[in-house]
């Protein structure tokens, strides 16, 4: 997918954000530019190319996790650790979500996707970070007070670009609210169950179990003494695409279509 539009011009938007301090790179293309940045290409480029997860797109979050260790020159050990962190949040908070008479929820597939990626990222990359726990509150409540985004961004009507992209913002919401609650920022005290959070106007009340003890596709509860984590439970395309097409039909138009050659990617 590295090749699309879209692509195309995130790489000239990362153009515009040198890295500073925290340099990360997107993929491809050798653009050296911030954490934020790097993933939200990445995490284009992944939904795009969508062999992923057959889930709810939870590895479009992967390209955070791989961009802010790149910076931080992170071990493979502790981005293994924030990935799994990362499913145990992002389960955890998508099956404690009641969904049908929820205030702001319109049947169970409206939103639910995007609410959870960006806190669940947060999660995940302000440990990578080694935040205190007061950093990690606030990173948690800046990551999705001001970042939810509304279902039409892929749900109902003509598609723009914004379905393809749309976890990828999430993502760079995610990554930036990290930043900013480890510079001393901080966020609502009560975001889930403030006046006006998110329990009062999208899902009403929940409770949510960690470890999060579901897996698979979709997430549903494992059987007793099966104590694996999410992400050892996840079920994987077997053929690049979205939804139940028939897609071993159409790959050899892709391939006659799209011939990927070795080397560097041109903005």
């Amino acid at each position: 997918g590295f090749e699309t539009d879209s692509i195309r011009a995130g790489a000239r938007v990362a153009q515009l954000y040198p890295g500073g301090s925290m340099k990360s790179t997107v993929w491809g293309y050798g653009i050296q530019t911030t954490p934020e940045m790097a993933g939200f290409v990445g995490s284009c480029m992944v939904r795009h190319h969508d062999f992923n997860t057959a889930g709810m797109h939870e590895t479009d979050m992967v390209p955070g996790i791989l961009a802010v260790g790149e910076a931080l020159h992170s071990s493979g050990e502790d981005m293994l650790s924030a990935m799994t962190l990362f499913w145990e949040v992002f389960a955890g908070l998508l099956t404690a979500q009641p969904v049908g008479n929820a205030p702001g929820i319109r049947g169970t597939w409206s939103i639910m996707d995007n609410l959870f990626h960006a806190p669940a990222l947060a999660m995940a990359i302000g440990k990578l970070m080694k935040l205190n726990e007061d950093q990690l509150g606030n990173a948690l409540s800046l990551s999705f007070v001001n970042n939810i985004s509304l279902g039409v961004d892929h749900w109902e009507g003509p598609n723009s670009m914004a379905k393809s992209n749309h976890d990828a913002a999430l993502l760079r919401s995610a990554i930036f609210a990290v930043l900013s609650a480890r510079a001393g920022i901080t966020g609502p005290a009560q975001p889930f169950e403030g006046g006006k959070g998110l329990w009062d106007v999208i899902t009403g009340p929940f409770k949510m179990r960690l470890p999060a003890r579901v897996g698979g596709d979709p997430m549903m509860p494992l059987k007793p003494g099966d104590d694996r984590y999410v992400i050892q439970t996840v079920v994987y395309k077997r053929l690049p695409g979205n939804g139940g097409a028939a897609i071993s039909q159409t790959i050899p138009d892709f391939r006659a279509f799209a011939k990927p050659e070795i080397g560097r990617a041109h903005v």
